[in-house]
C-alpha cells in the first residue's frame, strides 16, 4: 500500500509540478463534458504511439512523456511542459513497471479532497462508492443522471459531469480497442468495468489538483489498469 500510495502521489506530484512550470499567455478552460474527449485522445496518444514498446518496459515517466508532448501538440500551451524533467523528478521510481493495485488509494484520496474543501462531501461520497462498488456501466450512467436531478452547487455538478463525460469516453475507447484486439486474435474478451471507473475517478481527482492535467491522470490511470487487467485475462 506504501508503494501505492506513493506511485499516485508521485503522479499528483507530476500534474501540479506541470502546471506550475506552464506559462500560458491566455488562460485556457476545458469545459467539463469535454474531458472525455481529452481522456481519450491522451490515452491514443501513448497506445497508438510507435515509441511505445521501444525499451520503455512500463515506465511511467517514458508513458507521461509521450502523453503529453502529443497533448501539446493539440492544445498548444495547455500541456506545456519543456521546462519540466520527468527523468528527474522520479529518479530512482522512473522504471516503475504499471500496477494497477496503485490505484486502490482512491477512495483515500476522495476523503482526502472531501476534508481539504476541494470537493463536496456528497459528491466525493458519490463517486467514491462508484469506483468502490461493482456498478455495470449503464447503472454507472443511471445513478449519475438520479443524482444530477439534486440542486447542485457550479462545481458539484461539473465534477459529476466529468466523471461522467471520462466515463462514456473510456467505455467507447477500450471497447473499440479491444474489438481490434480480438479480431487479430491477442485478446479473447471484453475490457473490465474497472478500468472504465478508474479513469473517470481519476481524472476528476487530476482536476482538483491541475485542471485539464487531469485528463492525462485519467489517461494514466486507463494504461495502468488495462495493462493489469490485461495480464489477468481482461475478462469482465
Amino acid at each position: 500500500m506504501r508503494k501505492s500510495l506513493f506511485f499516485l502521489i508521485a503522479i499528483s506530484l507530476f500534474f501540479n509540478s506541470c502546471t506550475k512550470e506552464s506559462e500560458v499567455s491566455e488562460p485556457i478552460k476545458i469545459e467539463a463534458k469535454d474531458y472525455g474527449k481529452i481522456h481519450n485522445e491522451a490515452v491514443k496518444a501513448y497506445l497508438y504511439s510507435p515509441q511505445k514498446d521501444k525499451n520503455f518496459d512500463g515506465a511511467i515517466s517514458d508513458m507521461l512523456e509521450v502523453i503529453s508532448e502529443e497533448m501539446e501538440v493539440k492544445y498548444p500551451g495547455v500541456f506545456k511542459k519543456e521546462k519540466f524533467d520527468i527523468e528527474a523528478f522520479y529518479k530512482t521510481n522512473t522504471k516503475s513497471q504499471f500496477d494497477e493495485t496503485a490505484l486502490e488509494t482512491i477512495p483515500l484520496l476522495f476523503q482526502e479532497a472531501i476534508a481539504d474543501g476541494r470537493i463536496s462531501n456528497r459528491v466525493g461520497e458519490l463517486l467514491s462508492d462508484i469506483y468502490t462498488s461493482n456498478y455495470t456501466q449503464e447503472q454507472t450512467l443511471e445513478i449519475l443522471n438520479q443524482f444530477k436531478s439534486n440542486d447542485l452547487s457550479t462545481e458539484e455538478e461539473e465534477a459529476v459531469i466529468i466523471f461522467e463525460s471520462t466515463a462514456i469516453a473510456s467505455y467507447e475507447l477500450w471497447n473499440a480497442y479491444y474489438e481490434e484486439e480480438i479480431a487479430k486474435g491477442n485478446k479473447s474478451c471484453r475490457p473490465t468495468q474497472q478500468i472504465i471507473i478508474a479513469d473517470a475517478a481519476t481524472t476528476v481527482l487530476g482536476t482538483l489538483l491541475a485542471g485539464p492535467f487531469g485528463g492525462l491522470a485519467g489517461a494514466a490511470a486507463s494504461l495502468i489498469v488495462e495493462q493489469g487487467t490485461s495480464s489477468r485475462g481482461g475478462c469482465i
